[in-house]
This record gives C-alpha cells, structure tokens and sequence, in this order.
C-alpha cells in the first residue's frame, strides 16, 4: 500500500513537470523562424497606446461620490468627563472638629482687662454678652485656658480644637 501511493505522488509530480516543460519549451530554435513575430511589433510607441479601451455607457456620467470615503459617517465620539469620586464619609471625630471650628468662629472678643495679675475677658457669643476668666467655659464647649493683653486663648477638650481671639472692635 505505501508503494503505491508513493508511485502515485511521483507520477503525479512527473506530469506536472512534463506539462510546465511544454508549456514553457521555446517554440523554434533559429533566430530567423522567430523573425516574422517581431517584425509584427510596432516601431514606435504612440499616446493611444496607452489610453484605456473601455465601453461607458454615457448615462453614468462619473462616480457619484468618492469611493475611498466612508458612505456613512459615524458619529463623533464624544469623551465624557470622569466625574471624581466623592469624597470619603466624614468620621464622627472630623464632624466634632467642624462643630467646634464653627463655634468658634461665632466667638467675638470685646474686651481684656487685668487686675490684680488676673486676667479677665469680655466676650459675645450669638450676640449674647459673657464675662470670663481662666477656666471658665464659653459657650457649649470652650474653656478658656489663658488671658493676655493681646487677646485670649480658647480650646475645646473634647476635639482638642484650639483658637486664639484677639480684641474686636465691637
């Protein structure tokens, strides 16, 4: 069985080379039998030789419209802006810390007086009049820690939230 389908391969391979041999094998080997093919040549090369030999029908006029274009134009990608994530939830200590930092700035220092190496202040807070000295509270959450002629030093012991106020004109 192999040596039959090996004999089958190299037949096959001897017609195909037998049938290129042919087709290719130079008709004569004379010069002068091959003569009259090229005296059948043109001398010279014309213009009209090289314009293309095509019916058109006349009804077509040209191309309607430029074929290495798309026929349909897609729509314009439009890149939509990546909108930042949200901010983190904010803890319960950094809430705390904002509540006192606005309590604090509801603070307004009138006035500093000492006496007698005591210093006393004269504060309002949401508009209402509080006399204080060194460790009194003020408002909800502030204690004063100390009083100078420059202004008073407040802080809150719960968030640690601290301020100095300076003497307000009002």
């Amino acid at each position: 069985m192999k040596l039959t389908r090996i004999h089958g391969m190299a037949l096959g391979v001897a017609v195909l080379l037998a049938a290129n041999l042919w087709h290719w094998w130079p008709r004569s080997k004379t010069p002068a039998a091959r003569a009259p093919e090229t005296a059948a040549r043109p001398s010279s090369i014309r213009v009209e030789d090289f314009r293309l030999r095509s019916v058109v029908d006349g009804s077509q006029g040209g191309p309607s419209r430029d074929l290495f274009q798309p026929k349909f134009r897609p729509p314009p990608i439009v890149k939509k802006p990546k909108e930042p994530p949200p901010p983190p939830p904010k803890s319960p200590e950094q809430l705390a810390e904002e509540a006192a930092r606005a309590e604090l700035s509801q603070i307004r220092l009138v006035a500093v007086a000492i006496r007698a190496g005591r210093g006393e202040a004269y504060l309002t807070v949401q508009g209402q009049a509080q006399h204080a000295r060194v460790g009194d509270k003020i408002g909800s959450r502030f204690v004063v820690q100390d009083i100078t002629a420059e202004g008073v030093r407040l802080r809150d012991p719960a968030t640690g939230v601290e301020g100095n106020l300076a003497v307000t004109g009002n």
